[in-house]
C-alpha cells in the first residue's frame, strides 16, 4: 500500500458542534457560509459516531467499521474527519467540502465526508486500502485519487486549505476563498477603533455592567436581561452565603458617586476559594478598562479588557483574536454580536443576540446554548417563558414589586429586592451541594453601604 502524503498539518482543536456525514448533501450554495448554514448542512446527513463502544480495546472490531469501495472511471474527493468528541470539527469537514466543489467543479469528481470509524478501498492497480480503524485516533485528511487504474491515491493531512494543496497535481491555480473573506471580515471589524464617547456610550456601559453584576455576582446568568442593578448611590456591596464551601463575604464590591463599580472580587470555585480581582476605569462616564487578576497553581494571571464606542455601540476587546459589539436597543436590552477568530482555521466563530416582536433570542456558533425568551408584553415583561434549545422549558415570574421566581422543572429560585430595588436575597432551593449530606436551599444575602 502507497499513500502519498502532500503536507502533515494535524489540527487538533474540537471546537464545533458534534454531527456525522457520509455522503454530504450540496444544499449550500456559497463558498463562505456562516456557522448556521454549515450546521443546516451538516444535520441533512447527519450519523452519530458517538453511539460507538468498544469495551476497552483500541482497534475497531471489523464488523463494525464503514466500508467504502471507490472504483475506478471517475474521480473523488475524501473528506476525512473522525473524532470521537463533542464539540467536533464537522463543520470544517462541510465547509472544506463545498469549497472543494466549487474549486475543481471541472473534475466532475465525487465528494465524500466520512466521519465514522471505516475501510476506504481505491480499486487502482495497486488496491490501495486506507485504514480509520483505532477508536482512540483522529484522523482528518482530505483523500483524492483521480480514478485512473494507473494513479496513485493522494491524502492531505488536514482539513483546512486542500485546495492550495491539490492545485499544483492538478494543474490549477485555486486557493480557498474563506481565507480572503476571514481576513477581510477582520479588516472590517477593527474599524471599531475610531471612537466617540457621548451620553449613549455612559448608557450602554451602565447596563453592560448591570448584566455583567447580575450574572457574575448575583447569580443570574442567563436571567440577566430581565432585572437591573442601579447602584447610584452605593458605596460597598458585600456577599454572604449560607454555604459552608465558600468563605464570607463570597464577593465585594467598591463604587464611585456615580455608581460605578471600581473594584470587584469574586471567589471562584476552588475548594480554597480563591479569589478574581477586576478593577474598573472609565472615560467620560463609560467603561474604557477592566483588567482581571487571578492567583491560581499555575501563577498569576492578568488579562485586560479594552472597550471602545462608535454610533452608539460598544465594542469590547480582550484580545486581537475576539471582539463583541453591544447595542442597547430601545426597549432596554443588551444586544450583543460576538466574534472569535480562529486564525489557525481561517474560521469565525460568531454568537448573537436579538430581539424581534416579543422574542429575545440568543444563538452561540454551535446551538449548543441556543435559547428563547417569550416576553409578556414590551409594557410587562413577566411572566418570561424561556426554551432552551427547544428542548428545556422554565420561566421567570412576578410575585410582587420585590419578589421574583424563576421556575424550572430541576428547581426554583427566588430574587428579592430591597425597599430600594436592589436585590437583597437570591435562595436557589433544594440544591445537591458538594459536602452535603441533603439538598439544601442555597442562599446568598446581599449587604449595601451607602454613600
Amino acid at each position: 500500500m502507497k499513500i502519498y502524503s502532500l503536507s502533515i498539518i494535524l489540527f487538533s482543536v474540537a471546537s464545533f458542534f458534534h454531527l456525522n456525514a457520509q455522503i454530504a448533501d450540496p444544499v449550500v450554495d456559497s463558498a463562505y457560509v456562516d456557522a448556521n448554514d454549515l450546521i443546516e448542512a451538516a444535520e441533512a446527513v447527519a450519523v452519530d459516531a458517538a453511539d460507538y463502544t468498544i469495551d476497552g480495546s483500541y482497534g475497531m472490531p471489523q464488523d463494525e467499521l464503514e466500508k467504502f469501495n471507490f472504483k475506478k472511471g471517475e474521480p473523488v474527493f475524501v473528506i476525512v474527519n473522525v473524532q470521537h468528541s463533542i464539540p467536533n470539527d464537522s463543520l470544517l469537514a462541510v465547509r472544506e467540502l463545498h469549497e472543494l466543489k466549487k474549486n475543481f467543479a471541472h473534475l466532475k469528481a465525487n465528494f465524500f465526508i466520512v466521519h465514522k470509524n471505516a475501510v476506504l478501498d481505491f480499486q487502482n492497480d495497486s488496491q490501495q486500502e486506507y485504514r480509520l480503524d483505532d477508536y482512540n485516533t483522529q484522523y482528518q485528511s482530505v483523500i483524492f485519487w483521480d480514478g485512473k487504474a494507473n494513479s496513485d491515491v493522494y491524502q492531505f493531512e488536514s482539513i483546512i486549505q486542500s485546495s492550495e494543496a491539490y492545485s499544483p497535481q492538478l494543474g490549477i491555480d485555486k486557493t480557498s476563498s474563506y481565507v480572503a473573506e476571514f481576513n477581510q471580515k477582520k479588516k472590517e471589524l477593527s474599524k471599531y477603533k475610531n471612537e466617540t464617547v457621548n451620553q449613549n456610550s455612559a448608557a450602554t456601559s451602565k447596563k453592560y455592567i448591570s448584566n455583567l453584576f447580575l450574572a457574575e455576582v448575583y447569580y443570574l446568568k442567563n436571567e440577566e436581561h430581565f432585572f437591573t442593578a442601579d447602584f447610584k448611590g452605593v458605596k460597598k456591596l458585600t456577599v454572604k452565603s449560607n454555604y459552608k464551601k465558600f468563605k464570607n463575604p463570597v464577593n465585594e464590591a467598591e463604587f464611585d458617586l456615580n455608581g460605578n463599580p471600581t473594584k470587584l472580587i469574586l471567589q471562584s470555585d476552588d475548594i480554597d476559594g480563591k479569589k478574581i480581582h477586576l478593577e474598573f476605569s472609565y472615560l467620560s462616564g463609560a467603561l474604557k478598562k477592566l483588567v482581571s487578576t487571578y492567583a491560581g497553581e499555575d501563577g498569576k494571571s492578568r488579562n485586560q479588557g479594552e472597550f471602545y464606542y462608535q454610533d452608539g455601540n460598544m465594542y469590547d476587546v480582550h484580545s486581537e483574536e475576539s471582539l463583541t459589539k453591544y447595542h442597547l436597543n430601545e426597549n432596554g436590552f443588551l444586544l450583543n454580536h460576538g466574534y472569535y477568530f480562529d486564525e489557525s482555521r481561517y474560521f469565525i466563530l460568531e454568537d448573537h443576540l436579538t430581539f424581534k416582536g416579543k422574542i429575545l433570542s440568543y444563538r452561540d456558533y454551535g446551538n449548543l446554548n441556543n435559547r428563547d425568551y417569550t416576553i409578556n408584553s414590551l409594557q410587562n415583561f413577566f411572566p418570561v417563558k424561556i426554551a432552551v434549545r427547544n428542548e428545556h422549558f422554565y420561566e421567570i415570574q412576578k410575585k410582587s414589586a420585590n419578589e421574583f421566581l424563576i421556575n424550572s422543572d430541576e428547581s426554583t429560585t427566588k430574587v428579592l429586592l430591597n425597599e430600594k430595588g436592589l436585590i437583597s436575597k437570591v435562595i436557589m432551593e433544594n440544591l445537591e451541594m458538594d459536602r452535603e449530606s441533603k439538598p439544601m436551599d442555597l442562599i446568598f444575602e446581599y449587604f449595601y453601604e451607602y454613600y
